[in-house]
């Protein structure tokens, strides 16, 4: 049959079998590459958009603000924020401020395996030790065994003594301003271990061994607001004095 239309002038055209299998052809070619396309897409897909492509600095940063979240959940139901350490009734360190908090951070398979009736170096809990937390531990750390995240104690931070809670009423200086939790990787300070940095001997300068540190430019912070806030490795050690002082 053949097909008159005015385009053509009045012309018949009669399509023959030989005009249409190079149609078909390149039909069934377009499809083989719209497939192969399709599959790379698909294969490529999750390492551009997936957790892979975070940087670990952006990582780090959001574990402090899920401890900051921790600490302000803790305050909402205390009315204050756990003391650095908890003793027990003889006054021995018997708890971090790290295990205190699991019950209020998203940690339920680290809080169904630490022990609150026996100490953090008790036979059960001690065995936890080798292995932080991800909420505990910086990712550009490869040591598992110590904690990254620590608070300044002493008696102008916002944590006076080690066992004694601080609110935020108590900081004078604005919540937005004072550091929380710092961040610290050559302390090797296991992250069940109810010890922290020492106000009186802190080294105001970033990136020093033992103290605050942890990226090549400078370090991460928590301030008691539950903000972030990048410490820069040249920050003048008056402000910094001012950022720990509560």
């Amino acid at each position: 049959l053949g097909v008159d239309h005015p385009a053509w002038g009045g012309m018949t055209v009669s399509p023959s079998s030989s005009q249409i299998r190079p149609s078909r052809f390149l039909l069934y070619e377009f499809a083989v590459v719209a497939g192969v396309v399709a599959l790379f897409t698909y294969l490529l897909l999750p390492r551009v958009a997936g957790p892979r492509s975070v940087p670990k600095s952006v990582l780090c940063t959001q574990n402090l603000k899920q401890i900051g979240l921790a600490f302000h959940n803790y305050h909402s139901d205390q009315k204050c924020f756990p003391p650095a350490m908890m003793a027990d009734e003889r006054g021995n360190p018997a708890h971090s401020w790290r295990a205190w908090l699991l019950p209020y951070a998203e940690a339920p398979q680290v809080l169904a395996q630490y022990d609150f009736s026996e100490p953090w170096n008790g036979i059960h809990n001690r065995r936890l030790a080798a292995d932080t937390p991800t909420m505990y531990s910086c990712p550009t750390d490869d040591d598992r065994a110590a904690t990254d995240y620590v608070l300044i104690v002493g008696e102008t931070s916002a944590f006076r003594t080690p066992a004694q809670p601080a609110t935020l009423s108590e900081i004078k200086d604005g919540i937005s301003n004072t550091l929380l939790v710092i961040e610290a990787h050559s302390t090797k300070i296991p992250w069940i271990e109810p010890r922290d940095l020492d106000e009186s001997a802190l080294q105001l300068r970033i990136n020093t061994p033992g103290a605050i540190g942890g990226h090549p430019r400078g370090a991460n912070s928590l301030m008691a607001d539950g903000s972030t806030r990048f410490l820069d490795g040249s920050i003048d050690p008056k402000l910094l004095r001012a950022l720990v002082s509560a």
